[in-house]
């Protein structure tokens, strides 16, 4: 069971799976054991994460409903569920399945980015903040995406939370120098507070190839409107 969780979470902190073969041959062998033992948990709850991974919420709720039938205190369901409403947009459903998930799961990384991801679905960005930052702290090796995620909440949250911002970006940067989109929020950030020293210095770590991109030709174009009106 412990080891369901963790190949999930292994999925979680990375991109979600999109519409594979395989994924369709996963749901035949899950349905092949639950024909013989229909009230088999593992492969209910796995069976359920296949289609919902597979774009088939509505199997994949009937497969969870299913199981909270047969174990209805099993805390992986919450897991699971919280998945499930978050691909649904069901952002409050997700919140609270993820809170209660993580009331014994607080060591699980994926369990903090996720809900922080329902919280931004709700508009509560200082929160998702909050738990972006928690999804760091307990994982051994955070990824990009996670300071990215933690950057944006703080943006999202206005103007007064930039300081905040600034310093999640630079810590990012710190474990990742070179990463293109922490060093674009790091200008874009500088640029909304009219910081053009920053800005430049941001810009100057990136590789000229890379400033040629749109999105990057108009950062440049920023710059040198504000500096030109400094």
């Amino acid at each position: 069971s412990r080891l369901l969780i963790c190949l999930v979470s292994m999925i979680a902190l990375g991109s979600e799976c999109l519409a594979h073969p395989d994924l369709i041959d996963q749901i035949d062998r899950q349905s092949s054991i639950l024909e013989q033992d229909p009230d088999n948990l593992d492969a209910l709850l796995t069976r359920g994460d296949l289609y919902r991974r597979h774009g088939e919420y509505q199997q994949s709720a009937a497969d969870f409903s299913r199981a909270r039938d047969i174990a209805p205190a099993d805390r992986r369901l919450n897991w699971f569920e919280g998945l499930l409403a978050l691909n649904t947009f069901d952002y409050e459903k997700s919140n609270r399945l993820f809170t209660q998930y993580l009331e014994d799961s607080a060591e699980h990384a994926a369990g903090w980015y996720w809900r922080g991801k329902a919280r931004v679905g709700l508009g509560q960005y200082p929160a998702a903040a909050e738990d972006f930052s928690r999804a760091i702290e307990t994982n051994s090796r955070p990824s990009p995406a996670l300071y990215r995620a933690r950057v944006l909440a703080l943006t999202a949250s206005g103007s007064v939370r930039y300081e905040e911002a600034t310093v999640a970006v630079n810590e990012g940067l710190a474990h990742f120098p070179g990463e293109v989109n922490l060093l674009g929020l790091s200008v874009d950030i500088a640029l909304a507070s009219s910081d053009t020293r920053t800005a430049l210095m941001s810009l100057q770590r990136v590789n000229k190839p890379v400033l040629e991109l749109p999105q990057w030709r108009l950062r440049q174009g920023l710059w040198h409107c504000i500096e030109g009106d400094a």
